[in-house]
């Protein structure tokens, strides 16, 4: 389906001819690239021929402005793939010497391709959006205009109806209609009792991953350097919600990280990560994280009673950093320390072979000044 700037609308039908036609080519088409074979999932290759169509130029309003254009979500039969599509102003010669009229579309397609519904345009003299394959980047203009959406339902802090937004972004109230109900459906827009749009929680949810995501690029060299020097893959966890997570692993060839074969949220008990996360809570925040979480036996060196893992957290030698000793995974030793971002607590720890055990006080007096610089880096305002 084509839009005009006007809000009108003009539906322009698109069919294929199947990809290993002989001659019989359907629906105007005209073969544009003829090849031999095709793959096979079995293996090997046919050598039935192959093309590559363009369809019949259609004509459109030569007295309007060609706004968008809407794709076909399915088609009648097979399967449609569209690669291009050609605009000119200049009339189009057919078959047998007869010309259409200024301003079409043409679309070619490849193999499987059967019958379809398309939209697929041209205008007459004056362009509003056109662009060929490989001449530019390719764009897509429909998220160009979605975007524009948003950009203006940011500026409104108490919302903009839909006129409003597609009088600022130059876009047609129907154009702006289709992609509102869009933006709203996803949760990128949240549309007010009066009529009003303004910005969903969906988009909240993104600038806050964005933050972390910005965050996070500070410190990854700082986890970098302490992988190398130590030969220690490193990681970064922050205790979110209630749980433990893992935010970052920095390891190498030389440096593998230990197989997380159980998750974390589930693994607190056992690891050095979440034991300096745990060490650092107060005996309510113990006790509730406690309450929650099962203390599964994961090797013969797990701790699986919350008196004894307390009792460990509270007069371990290397405070504050807490060490798992084959207790999540055997073969494996691990040294951690607590970190923090503003007010959320975390843990910068390595894992490294049993046989480094005797390492355990050079790492942790490598881990505890790294710990620092994390948590000066994580804690600057963005």
């Amino acid at each position: 389906m084509v839009e005009y700037t006007d809000g009108s609308t003009q539906e322009v039908p698109v069919g294929f001819t199947d990809w290993t036609p002989g001659t019989a080519y359907r629906f105007g088409n005209e073969p544009l690239v003829t090849t031999t074979g095709r793959n096979r999932a079995s293996g090997g290759s046919d050598t039935a021929q192959t093309k590559v169509f363009g369809t019949r130029p259609v004509a459109l309003d030569p007295a309007k402005r060609v706004a968008a254009v809407v794709l076909p979500r399915g088609t009648d039969q097979g399967v449609m793939h569209v690669f291009d599509v050609a605009l000119t102003d200049r009339p189009v010669t057919r078959p047998g010497g007869t010309a259409d009229a200024p301003a079409h579309r043409q679309a070619f397609g490849k193999p499987p391709f059967r019958r379809g519904a398309g939209a697929l345009l041209a205008v007459g003299g004056r362009v509003a959006q056109a662009g060929r394959m490989g001449a530019s980047p390719t764009l897509i203009s429909s998220v160009q205009r979605a975007f524009r959406l948003l950009e203006a339902a940011s500026a409104h802090e108490t919302g903009a109806p839909a006129k409003q937004l597609a009088r600022e972004t130059g876009l047609p109230l129907g154009t702006a209609y289709h992609l509102l109900r869009t933006l709203v459906h996803d949760g990128y827009l949240r549309k007010l009792d009066d009529g009003g749009f303004v910005l969903g929680d969906r988009v909240q949810s993104l600038n806050a991953g964005g933050r972390s995501q910005a965050l996070l690029t500070r410190v990854r060299p700082v986890l970098s350097a302490l992988r190398d020097e130590l030969s220690s893959a490193a990681y970064l966890t922050f205790y979110e919600d209630g749980e433990i997570r893992v935010s970052e692993v920095v390891d190498g060839p030389r440096a593998p990280r230990v197989d997380l074969w159980v998750g974390f949220e589930d693994a607190g008990h056992a690891t050095a990560l979440g034991k300096a996360v745990l060490r650092e809570l107060d005996d309510e925040g113990r006790k509730e994280y406690l309450s929650r979480h099962v203390l599964n036996d994961l090797t013969p060196h797990t701790v699986t009673t919350p008196v004894e893992l307390i009792r460990r957290l509270e007069t371990t030698p290397l405070a504050p950093a807490m060490t798992d000793l084959e207790e999540y995974a055997l073969g494996t030793v691990c040294v951690a320390v607590p970190v923090y971002s503003g007010g959320t607590l975390g843990s910068l720890g390595v894992s490294m072979p049993r046989s480094r055990l005797d390492r355990i006080d050079e790492v942790r007096g490598r881990l505890l000044p790294t710990a620092d610089r994390v948590t000066r880096s994580l804690s600057l305002t963005m």
